[in-house]
């Protein structure tokens, strides 16, 4: 991995705020990016992908200007995450005793050495943020539905680099770095590229280089049922429920409990509805980050966003939620039923659906939260859907009628000529039923 030294022509690296934004989020890329600014108090800007590397160009010089790394459909919250774009790592080596002082240029070669000897792949580049470093890895964009694995990704590389400083707390999917091409305010350092631009990854072979399934233990069984079944065709436009994990199943409902919202209130949600949905919305986001802290987060951004509730409102209506998430990150279960579980919330389907009242017409429009009925008129769609295309049924109802007609023109021909039943069958290759009945009718 080249590492840029002192006096190094700087050709063709990422040098302005512009090139690291265009290099994050190419303009033909879709959703919005936020751009936020420290000065005595945080301020944030979300904008298009097309209006980013403007916007971030004209913070060129100036301190303490950051920056996304995947994108949004809103404020930067996990709730509101459109797709990600790339995984990282922050090394905050200047708190860790083996490595202060430590040149940036050399931390960003003990990185690449680090990571060759865990077998990882090395980061599209890296950043000196003035105190530390950021490595990132760009992969091909990839829905919020996949941010079980995402994470998974970011806790096997996080684990690698630990030893260098990687800061736990800089791993969720809503994280801003600094921008390059600005400066470190409280440091008095430019934030600058180590490193050229490197590969940027597909995202499943990226994800199979860090997460190979011989050394895994891969929470999103979506991928392993995909391997098993990757020859057979999806046939319907809403296939059957399928299989999840955990943390999967409870993203699926996270944005089902988003599209409920969107056709039912179209914003800020009534009273008499809020309290409920934001409790399994947040319950929902207690599965998919290890951090309490992180969900604290997202869960005031929810909140925010979704109600008029004051922060101490948030925290003392939703505090068993926290709770039961402090749990699991120390390693804690309960007992159910004789059997040591998760102490997060658990819920089945027909539980939310009954508490919510989603209506057989809204179940149309979800993933996962639905109903019996509701799974068989999609079993028999894909049903209806794979015997048309697999050649089954090769014709239409007026043509099997008309078919019909002439094979009971047929019998009657040669029923009339003399002939018996069964040979009437047999020439048909039909039953003496069938012959039976075609001469009555």
């Amino acid at each position: 991995m080249p590492i840029l030294t002192d006096g190094q022509a700087q050709s063709n690296w990422i040098v302005t705020p512009e090139e690291h934004a265009q290099t994050l989020h190419p303009l033909t890329g879709t959703g919005l990016v936020t751009i936020a600014v420290y000065a005595g108090h945080w301020r944030e800007f979300h904008v298009p992908v097309p209006e980013a590397a403007k916007l971030a160009q004209a913070y060129a010089g100036q301190p303490d200007v950051y920056i996304t790394q995947n994108r949004f459909r809103g404020p930067r919250t996990i709730a509101r995450l459109w797709q990600l774009d790339a995984l990282w790592v922050d090394l905050d080596y200047y708190k860790h005793p083996d490595w202060r002082g430590t040149p940036a240029n050399s931390m960003a070669y003990w990185v690449h050495e680090t990571l060759l000897e865990a077998q990882l792949p090395d980061p599209t580049f890296i950043v000196a943020t003035g105190r530390g470093i950021t490595a990132v890895w760009l992969h091909t964009p990839i829905p919020r539905m996949a941010l079980p694995r995402w994470t998974a990704c970011q806790k096997a590389l996080y684990t690698a680099l630990k030893p260098l400083g990687a800061d736990r707390a800089a791993m969720d999917a809503a994280r801003v770095f600094r921008l390059v091409g600005t400066v470190n305010g409280r440091a008095g350092q430019p934030v600058t590229a180590l490193t050229p631009v490197g590969d940027i990854w597909d995202f499943e072979n990226l994800a199979f280089e860090i997460l190979p399934l011989a050394r895994a233990e891969l929470s999103d069984l979506r991928v392993q049922r995909a391997l098993r079944q990757a020859e057979r065709p999806r046939h319907a436009k809403n296939p059957p429920r399928t299989h999840f994990s955990t943390a999967t199943l409870w993203e699926a409902r996270l944005s089902d409990l988003q599209r409920l919202r969107e056709l039912r209130w179209w914003g800020e949600l009534p009273p008499g509805h809020r309290d409920l949905w934001l409790f399994l919305a947040i319950t929902a986001m207690s599965w998919l980050t290890e951090d309490p802290r992180i969900l604290y987060r997202e869960a005031r951004a929810l909140a925010l966003e979704v109600s008029t509730w004051p922060e101490g409102q948030m925290r003392a209506q939703m505090q068993a939620i926290f709770k039961r998430a402090q749990q699991a990150a120390q390693g804690k279960t309960i007992t159910w039923r004789g059997r040591e579980i998760d102490p997060r919330y658990h819920f089945r389907n027909e539980t939310i659906i009954e508490w919510l009242e989603i209506t057989p017409e809204e179940q149309r429009e979800m993933r996962t939260l639905i109903g019996k009925e509701e799974i068989r008129r999609r079993h028999r769609e894909a049903e209806r859907q794979r015997t048309y295309e697999t050649g089954t049924v090769q014709q239409d109802r007026a043509t099997y009628l008309a078919q019909a007609e002439e094979r009971r023109k047929q019998a009657q021909q040669m029923r009339a000529s003399g002939k018996k039943q069964k040979e009437i069958a047999q020439a048909l290759g039909i039953s003496q039923q069938a012959v039976s009945y075609l001469l009555k009718s």
